[in-house]
């Protein structure tokens, strides 16, 4: 499990937050914002690792941006996954398959938390 020292893929300004939804028996869960500055086809990312949780990565658009973007909604402590890094809080570990099928791995580091969206 090979981890990118100097990846080409480059992630600029992480930042994740909590959305609060307004009905009781809804979930909550946060949303993790990776912001690249050029989208690659040589990386084909997976999923990413951050907080105990192991997401599935979309890459869409924001702000005129390209994103990749994990929902992890919240679970039981019981469920924690173990990324196969140690990882501090504001670390991520996003997998990606390289074009002959390996997977390798890009830390990122320095994710700040925003502020909570309210839900009506």
């Amino acid at each position: 499990m090979p981890l990118d020292k100097d990846p080409l893929l480059r992630i600029e300004d992480p930042y994740w937050f909590k959305v609060m939804p307004g009905q009781e028996d809804a979930e909550k869960f946060s949303v993790l914002i990776l912001p690249v500055v050029a989208v690659l086809e040589s990386y084909q990312p997976d999923s990413v690792y951050f907080r105990g949780y192991h997401e599935h990565v979309k890459l869409s658009g924001m702000d005129g941006k390209s994103v990749y973007r994990a929902q992890l909604f919240e679970k039981s402590q019981n469920d924690t996954i173990k990324p196969p890094y140690d990882l501090d809080d504001d670390q991520a570990l996003m997998s990606y398959l390289t074009s002959d099928s390996v997977k390798r791995y890009i830390l990122i580091e320095n994710i700040i938390q925003g502020e909570t969206i309210f839900m009506p």
